[in-house]
């Protein structure tokens, strides 16, 4: 119940139940993982070379998500050229799930339009 919050616009128990009997919890991690990242990773970043992304970008995430907060979104699409930016309204850390209608559309309208794109470009 306690991460509950990073990963839910309203938790509750039943979202909380339907997730992990859903199997949206499960992971591979291992420790040692973390620890090795916690041990050699400190300031660690990529921010100075998104700029060197060259394809379409779409980033999308919960406008209520506090783990990756709306602020840190908008300095993320910044920083990639192009990068398109949209904020899933009443979603938290996972707009998938707690939005699908408004998650699912903005990112089939992006993959539709970047096929199409790939597709014109192979013909010209």
């Amino acid at each position: 119940m306690r991460l509950g919050p990073a990963y839910y616009r309203n938790p509750s128990l039943v979202t909380q139940v339907r997730a992990v009997l859903g199997g949206g919890w499960r992971t591979k991690l291992q420790p040692q993982a973390l620890i090795f990242f916690g041990r050699y990773a400190k300031g660690w970043s990529v921010l100075d070379r998104l700029g060197e992304i060259k394809v379409p970008t779409l980033v999308i995430a919960g406008a209520s998500d506090f783990v990756f907060p709306p602020e840190a979104q908008h300095d993320l699409a910044s920083r990639i050229p192009n990068a398109r930016l949209h904020l899933v309204e009443r979603a938290g850390h996972d707009p998938w799930l707690e939005n699908p209608d408004d998650f699912f559309p903005v990112l089939r309208s992006f993959l539709s339009a970047e096929a199409a794109g790939v597709v014109r470009a192979a013909v010209a």
